[in-house]
Order: C-alpha cells, then sequence, then structure tokens
C-alpha cells in the first residue's frame, strides 16, 4: 500500500475517531464503563440507565474502530485506547450482571440452552 493510500486511510479512520469520540465515548461512565440509553431527564423520565443491548451495539463501533487501528498498525495509541474502552464496558456490564444475579430465579428446568438463548447475554458470553 502506498503512502497516499495509508495517509487516506488514516485521515478516514481520523474522522470515525472523531465521530466516536463525541458521541459514544464521551458519554461512557468513568467509573462503571458503561454508556447510558441517553443524558436526557425528561418530564417523561429518566433515561440515563445503561441497557445490555445498547451497551453491546455501541461497544461494536468502537472495537471495530480499534480492530481498523490496529490493521493499519497506528502508533498514536488510539487502538489501545478504544480497546481499554471496550474492556471496560464489558466488565461494567459483567459486573452488573453479576450483581442482580440474586434476582434471577434458576430451577432444574433452566438449562443452559435457555440461557445461551437469552440475546442480551449471548454477546457477553462470545466476547
Amino acid at each position: 500500500m502506498s503512502r497516499v493510500q495509508t495517509r487516506r486511510i488514516q485521515d478516514k479512520l481520523d474522522y470515525y475517531y472523531r465521530a466516536v469520540k463525541a458521541i459514544i465515548l464521551n458519554r461512557q461512565n468513568p467509573v462503571t464503563g458503561l454508556i447510558p440509553a441517553s443524558v436526557a431527564v425528561t418530564t417523561h423520565g429518566d433515561y440515563r440507565d445503561a441497557w445490555v443491548r445498547d451497551n453491546v451495539y455501541s461497544i461494536m463501533a468502537v472495537y471495530g474502530l480499534a480492530l481498523a487501528y490496529r490493521k493499519i498498525d497506528d502508533d498514536d495509541g488510539r487502538a489501545y485506547e478504544l480497546e481499554h474502552s471496550v474492556i471496560k464496558l464489558m466488565r461494567g456490564l459483567l459486573f452488573s450482571m453479576m450483581r442482580q444475579a440474586q434476582k434471577w430465579k434458576f430451577s432444574n428446568t433452566h438449562k443452559i440452552s435457555w440461557i445461551l438463548s437469552m440475546p442480551n447475554i449471548i454477546p457477553i458470553l462470545v466476547m
């Protein structure tokens, strides 16, 4: 790949990095690593709760960008930053689910195939 092509790809990735940083990563909680569904508190309700599905879908954009930076062998530290944002969010999801485990009632009828069929848990188990 020529230097011109590499520079063009780098410029596109930088554009996406700025967008991801402004839209997703600036909203990531520094303690838990989770991303709220919204930052709005309106008369209709408080939408700052974090949902598993929304967090997984949002962080996949960050993870894809980290892989792209790693592929072009980025030395600015952006791949490292993005990867660790993904790790922080996945750990936050795991910890929040572990804290809520006592709310789940498991019996002999709940088999591992039933748990794996749940759409909100599958991405966490795969990662």
